[in-house]
C-alpha cells in the first residue's frame, strides 16, 4: 500500500520547484529525485545546500534551483510575518468579540445626566479633548431632532468617528477608506443624518444605533452606555451636567 505521507512530501517539494519556475514535467521528475534523496519536507529544503542541490539536479535546471534556494530564507521570513499578522488579527477579533459580548450584557439604554443642581454655579472652565466635545454636541443636536438620549449618544459617537477619520486623512495619519456597510444599514433609506453627515447606523429593537468600524474589520454597534461612561470621564464632576445643559439649550435654539 502507498504511504500517505509520500503524497505530502511530494507536495512540499513540488511547491518549491514550481516556485523555481521549472516546467511541470521536469518538476515531477526532479521532485521524485529529491524525495528519494531524503529532501521531502520544508525543513529539509531549508537545510539543502547549493552543492547538494546541484548533485541532485540536472545541469539545465541547476541555476533555477539554486536561485530558488537563495530565496527560501526571505520566503520563510514572509511566512512568519504572515502568520504573526493572522495571529494578531485573530487576537483582535477575539478582543472585539469579547467587547461585544460584554456590551450585550449591559443595559441597552443610557441614563440621561441630571440637570445642574439649583443654584449651582457652572465651573469657571472645562478642559476636554476634541472628541468628547464633538460627541456631546452631536448628541444634543440629535436629541433636539427627536431621537431619544440613548439613540443620540450612539449616533453622536458614530458621526464623531466619521469626522475623526476625515481629520486623520487630511493630516496623512489615517485613511478614510472604510469597510462596506452591512446590508441592514444599506436597506434602510431613513438612516439618520446628523451634522451634515449620513450616519452609519442600523435600526434595532431599542432604537437607532450608530456603527463604527471594528479593529478586525466590519462594523459594530455603538453601545450608548459606553458613550455615556466616556463622557462622564471626560467631563469630571458637575461639568458633564453643565456642559450638556448648555449644549442642549444651544441645539434647541438653532
Amino acid at each position: 500500500a502507498a504511504d500517505p505521507s509520500e503524497g505530502q512530501d511530494l507536495v512540499e517539494v513540488l511547491e518549491f520547484l514550481f516556485g523555481a519556475k521549472i516546467a511541470p514535467t521536469d518538476a515531477f521528475a526532479l521532485a521524485k529525485a529529491f524525495v528519494e534523496a531524503g529532501v521531502k519536507s520544508r525543513a529539509a529544503l531549508d537545510a539543502l545546500t547549493p552543492e547538494r542541490a546541484k548533485e541532485l539536479t540536472p545541469a539545465a535546471l541547476r541555476r533555477k534551483v539554486v536561485s530558488a534556494l537563495k530565496r527560501l530564507p526571505q520566503q520563510q521570513q514572509q511566512r512568519q510575518q504572515q502568520a504573526k499578522r493572522k495571529q494578531r488579527q485573530s487576537q483582535d477579533e477575539e478582543a472585539a468579540d469579547g467587547l461585544l459580548a460584554k456590551r450585550a450584557r449591559m443595559s441597552p439604554l443610557a441614563p440621561e445626566p441630571p440637570p445642574p443642581a439649583d443654584g449651582e454655579a457652572p465651573p469657571a472652565s472645562v478642559r476636554a479633548n476634541r472628541s468628547p466635545v464633538m460627541i456631546l454636541w452631536a448628541a444634543a443636536v440629535a436629541q433636539a431632532l427627536g431621537y431619544d438620549w440613548s439613540e443620540a449618544l450612539s449616533l453622536a459617537s458614530a458621526v464623531a468617528s466619521l469626522f475623526a477619520d476625515a481629520k486623520g486623512s487630511r493630516l496623512g495619519i489615517t485613511s478614510t477608506v472604510r469597510p462596506p456597510l452591512p446590508p441592514e444599514a444599506l436597506r434602510d433609506a431613513s438612516r439618520p443624518a446628523l451634522l451634515g453627515e449620513q450616519v452609519p447606523a442600523v435600526r434595532t429593537a431599542d432604537g437607532w444605533r450608530g456603527l463604527e468600524p471594528r479593529v478586525a474589520g466590519g462594523y459594530q454597534e455603538v453601545h450608548p452606555l459606553y458613550v455615556h461612561r466616556r463622557l462622564e470621564g471626560a467631563f469630571a464632576g458637575s461639568a458633564y451636567a453643565h456642559v450638556r445643559a448648555s449644549m442642549d439649550s444651544l441645539a434647541r435654539a438653532v
